[in-house]
């Protein structure tokens, strides 16, 4: 365990049935936090909480969904007696060009991703608040801070949360309440994969791994985002407030 302070504290994780979601459930746990493992997946949430403990439960939702984020917040209350640490991680990747994205791709994005980073802030906070503060980490990624063409509607989204974070943290500053945007690059989940898929279909067979290999050198685990998320939420970042933290293994270096 790397940061004591995090034992005891309350934490909500989205999309925590697979991926970066999943690291993040774990790495949390193994810090000592009581942790919510939300997702989508009801299935696959239940099965991360299953495979940490006692100290997890698994909790369906749909972040598009207020009543059903509130219901999560709520429970989250219930079982751990407050909410102390939130993960925006759920999302959805649609890439297309903003010619090609049709209008229902570009709201089911969104929705997901930017719509309900900030329904779980705007419910969780309260709970946070009557706590004494908090912290939040949003997933957002490196398509929001640089422009590639193709990104559509994900990238957008992206950005969003990039500037939700910023908004949240000096809003609730006041409340001791800290929130920042990670920027992962390419990462070795589900949704990177079915990216790649659509980078193939672009850049042709095998493109997707030449890009990767040539911009990032590796792919990233999800563990390692989960390192530097524990990080963000913990009191080593006390003065870590309103950033977007890049974690790209320096893509964007080597783009110039």
């Amino acid at each position: 365990m790397n940061h004591p302070d995090l034992a005891g504290k309350a934490a909500i994780i989205t999309g925590a049935g697979a991926g970066i979601g999943l690291a993040v459930a774990q790495r949390l746990a193994a810090e000592g936090c009581s942790v919510l493992c939300a997702d989508i997946d009801g299935a696959a949430a239940d099965a991360a909480a299953a495979g940490i403990g006692a100290a997890a439960f698994g909790y369906r939702v749909d972040v598009r969904d207020e009543d059903q984020v509130i219901g999560m917040v709520d429970a989250c209350a219930a079982s751990f007696g407050g909410v102390d640490k939130l993960v925006a991680n759920a999302g959805v990747v649609h890439l297309a060009s903003i010619i090609d994205t049709t209008a229902e791709d570009f709201d089911r994005v969104i929705a997901v991703n930017l719509r309900g980073a900030w329904l779980c802030t705007k419910h969780a906070a309260p709970k946070m608040i009557e706590r004494g503060g908090g912290a939040i980490v949003n997933m957002s990624s490196l398509a929001g801070q640089i422009a590639v063409g193709g990104t559509g509607a994900y990238g957008i989204s992206k950005a969003g949360i990039s500037q939700l974070s910023r908004i949240t943290a000096a809003e609730l500053r006041a409340f001791n309440i800290r929130a920042n945007a990670l920027l992962p690059a390419f990462v070795d989940t589900p949704m990177q994969q079915t990216a790649m898929a659509m980078f193939d279909e672009t850049l042709g067979q095998g493109g997707a791994d030449t890009m990767i290999t040539r911009l990032q050198g590796r792919m990233a685990a999800p563990e390692e985002m989960a390192a530097i998320v524990a990080f963000l939420l913990s009191d080593d970042a006390s003065m870590i407030t309103g950033t977007t933290q890049v974690a790209d293994g320096g893509t964007i270096a080597a783009l110039w």
